[in-house]
């Protein structure tokens, strides 16, 4: 499948011809027209390379993503997108796990916005939708606390990073990481 063929013929009809490039010829170039092997030839070799490149392409990023997994599963972060039009968000279970959401629960940037304690909310809020209707792509760091209500309810601190992207002139997506900053706070203190 990645070595070239390119089927030439004087006697096959049209039929068989295209039946061989089902089965994986490049291309076919009939006797009488052998003119045109010179370019069935470059094309078969640029779509070779195009295949070649792609393969190395796709094995790159899947290596690529494999180690951005491993570095947040070692450094304990979590992974979450904010989709501008719904406002839904989609983590990881790293992150559901930090803010304590269900496994299986929808979580929105109103969801969110909850788990700030109220003296925070404000201000992450605030920070989401500067991002969101930002004029250029940009990043955002907001550090905030969550729980801490009730008698044994444990107030931990979280760090939020992310960053948008863009396209056609607006904010399509908001991706970033979430991270548990509690012991550096009360180190802090």
């Amino acid at each position: 499948p990645d070595m070239p063929f390119i089927f030439v013929s004087g006697v096959v009809g049209e039929e068989f011809a295209i039946n061989a490039l089902r089965r994986g010829a490049t291309d076919y170039v009939m006797k009488r027209g052998l003119s045109r092997l010179p370019a069935a030839v470059d094309r078969a070799f640029a779509e070779a390379r195009e295949r070649h490149e792609r393969v190395r392409a796709e094995q790159a990023l899947r290596i690529s993503e494999t180690s951005a997994q491993l570095a947040m599963e070692t450094a304990g972060l979590g992974r979450w997108a904010l989709d501008p039009k719904t406002l839904a968000i989609d983590c990881d279970p790293r992150c559901r796990e930090l803010f304590g959401w269900a496994t299986d629960a929808p979580i929105t940037k109103e969801t969110l916005g909850k788990s700030c304690r109220a003296e925070d909310r404000r201000r992450v809020e605030a920070t989401l939708d500067n991002a969101l209707t930002a004029a250029n792509a940009c990043r955002i760091t907001v550090e905030f606390r969550i729980g801490g209500m009730g008698p044994d309810a444990q107030e931990r601190w979280l760090s939020l990073s992310g960053r948008t992207f863009f396209d056609d002139g607006s904010c399509s997506r908001l991706i970033g990481i979430v991270n548990d900053i509690t012991e550096r706070k009360q180190a802090e203190t």
